[in-house]
């Protein structure tokens, strides 16, 4: 196993892309499936549990590889852009949105006086 190299200013998450084909090959992986455990006295349930949830998972995993994605960071090089900056655009975006949402509280408000 090759293990990450972490590069400075860039960033590496982990993600599993939900697509199309990943749900036709999990169905079908879950369908081909052998659960005989399950019908049997002499397996206790937590293990037939923990046995079918194991299944499941790794069908889910074989249809839905892990990928990596890897990005700059946004402020990769900006040294201006200070903490002091970033809150004051992250202020200034909360108030923002609770002015929209006010005006939307009171066109709701009005329609429903028009109403009455």
């Amino acid at each position: 196993m090759v293990s990450p190299v972490t590069v400075p200013g860039v960033l590496s998450k982990k993600c599993r892309p939900l697509t199309e084909k990943g749900f036709f090959d999990m169905h079908n992986n879950l369908q081909n499936q052998n659960y005989d455990f399950l019908g049997t006295e002499q397996v206790d349930v937590h293990e037939a549990f923990g046995a079918f949830q194991q299944s499941f998972v790794d069908c889910f995993r074989a249809a839905f590889p892990e990928r990596r994605l890897r990005g700059k960071r946004r402020d990769a090089g900006l040294k201006w852009f200070t903490e002091e900056l970033r809150n004051m655009r992250d202020q200034v975006t909360l108030v923002n949105e609770l002015f929209v949402v006010n005006i939307e509280i009171q066109t709701f408000y009005k329609k429903c006086q028009d109403k009455s």
